[in-house]
């Protein structure tokens, strides 16, 4: 769910919970300043993960000589939580910066998780897929 600011709350319930945990605010709350306005969610069912590929323009200020110069370059970070019953979905350590691996400009546009495995499949604007093992936390080819 977002709000008017378009922050998001993220809800891990059953359909007959899931108004009660919507009414006490019980979900994960992402802030859209964190997550900036162009992202990607996906959700594994059977090890209780939660990716969000966030993929935002961060200022970075290039000094040329005396001269500072803004230039905006898109950021992508990868942020993983986990879901525990009695704590809700808990980061799993700190956000994955994916900027290595991309050409300037190229965002991700679809991602899901390898099912059984703790890996995500990633689709770029480029329509390049790749799998990023949590493991290892390198990139394969798809």
């Amino acid at each position: 769910m977002a709000d008017r600011l378009g922050n998001l709350s993220v809800y891990h319930e059953n359909l007959t919970a899931i108004d009660g945990a919507v009414s006490r605010g019980r979900g994960k709350q992402l802030n859209r300043e964190k997550i900036g306005q162009d992202f990607v969610l996906a959700f594994d069912e059977s090890k209780r993960m939660l990716s969000v590929v966030s993929s935002d323009k961060v200022c970075i200020l290039v000094y040329r000589g005396l001269k500072g110069i803004r230039s905006d370059h898109p950021q992508l970070l990868l942020h993983i939580f986990v879901y525990d019953d009695a704590r809700g979905f808990q980061a799993q350590g700190s956000s994955i910066n994916l900027n290595a691996w991309y050409s300037e400009g190229v965002g991700i546009r679809h991602a899901c998780f390898v099912s059984g495995s703790e890996e995500l499949l990633l689709v770029d604007s480029q329509n390049q897929a790749r799998i990023f093992s949590l493991v290892t936390m390198q990139f394969r080819l798809a």
